[in-house]
This record gives structure tokens, C-alpha cells and sequence, in this order.
């Protein structure tokens, strides 16, 4: 009988993350429980969600820098903590507290403390809420600089765009009326030799029925 798994229950059912890359937030589990930090990386797997705390959960990381038993260097890094084990601090009360997603009266998505009522003094800043695009701001060699790419520099020929009333002209220089004569000479002639031709063969098969007739 095969192997059944079960299959990880998500722990967001949607892409909701209520803590953001530079929070302060609270460790509530672990060899440093108790201690705050400032959130570095966020790892937004839902099944498996985690964060790196800026000096918490410290790991002791071997580096090889060969095959020799002892090429190798050891650093002390951050390792990551579940999405659950830590909780935004409040910066007012320097406690942790639970946060949902709202809106304000003018539309603005904000982040507010978990309370039955809450008013605006609830709202809690959101640091960074997108991952910064390294992209931006970066000019290289071969980039147009952003003053340059928004200054116009489109100067319309004359005549162009089209006009309605320019394409008679435009017309009338593409097809002279003596190519017009000459396209029109040819298709009669084109005509008049497909009629001969067919007028031919009619006179053909009535003089093969009347031999055949006359046998």
C-alpha cells in the first residue's frame, strides 16, 4: 500500500502579511523569547512563512573554502524564526499587539491595532510595505537619463499626420491616369481574348456533335 502524506495546511489562505520588512516586532518563543528586534528578511512562503530578526536566533555557519579538512571558516549569522513566533511591538507601548488591515475614509489601505473600535489613533506606519526594486535609481553607460526620456522631441513633418483631405493628392501621385488607361487597355484586351477563345471551342464542339451525327 503506497505511502499516504498529508498535505500542509497554508497558514495565510491569502497573501496577507501583517508585518513588514524594518518592524520592530516581539519574540514570543524560542531561546530568545522575550527580546525585540528589527525584521531584516521576510520569506513569504505560506506554507512555511519566516523572518530574520537582526542579532536574534543566532547560528554558528561553517564556510568551505576547499577539499583540505580544514579549509573552512566558521561565521555567526541569523537563522530564520516562523512567521508565529514573533508579533509587531507597538511603538507607543512597547508591547506586542495584534494588527489587521483597514481603510480609511479617503481609501488609504492602513494597518491598525487589533481592537473592537479603532480610530485613527490606532493606525500603525507600515516602514516598507514592497521590496525596494534594486533597479531603481541605477544609470548606467547605456541608459537615457529620466530629465532626457520625458523632454518632447516629436516634431511632425509637413503633411503628416494624414488628412482626409491630403489623400486625393497622395492618391493621384501614386496612380497616374496614364497607368490608369494603360491597366484599363490591357484588361480589355485580356477580355476580348478570353471571348475569342471560348466563341473557338463552342464552334469546335457543335462541329464534333454534327460528325458524330452524320456517322
Amino acid at each position: 500500500m503506497p505511502q499516504v502524506y498529508r498535505a500542509i495546511r497554508p497558514m495565510f489562505k491569502t497573501d496577507r502579511w501583517r508585518i513588514c520588512r524594518d518592524d520592530i516586532v516581539y519574540i514570543l518563543s524560542g531561546h530568545d523569547k522575550g527580546k525585540t528586534g528589527k525584521v531584516l528578511e521576510i520569506f513569504k512562503d505560506t506554507k512555511v512563512p519566516q523572518v530574520i530578526v537582526e542579532g536574534r536566533n543566532m547560528r554558528k555557519k561553517k564556510i568551505r573554502t576547499g577539499h583540505g579538512p580544514d579549509d573552512f571558516f566558521v561565521v555567526t549569522m541569523e537563522a530564520p524564526l516562523h512567521y508565529s513566533q514573533v508579533q509587531l511591538l507597538d511603538p507607543n507601548t512597547n508591547k506586542p499587539v495584534r494588527v489587521v488591515y483597514m481603510y480609511t475614509p479617503e481609501g488609504e489601505k492602513v494597518r491598525v491595532r487589533k481592537v473592537p473600535n479603532p480610530t485613527v489613533n490606532d493606525i500603525l506606519p507600515s516602514p516598507s510595505e514592497e521590496e525596494p526594486d534594486p533597479r531603481v535609481g541605477l544609470v548606467g553607460p547605456k541608459d537615457t537619463p529620466a530629465q532626457l526620456a520625458r523632454r518632447a522631441s516629436y516634431t511632425p513633418a509637413a503633411g503628416f499626420p494624414f488628412r482626409p483631405r491630403l489623400l486625393e493628392s497622395i492618391w493621384a501621385d501614386m496612380h497616374p491616369p496614364e497607368l490608369e488607361e494603360e491597366e484599363e487597355q490591357g484588361q480589355a484586351s485580356s477580355s476580348s481574348n478570353i471571348g475569342g477563345s471560348s466563341s473557338r471551342q463552342q464552334q469546335q464542339q457543335m462541329s464534333a456533335r454534327a460528325y458524330c451525327t452524320g456517322a
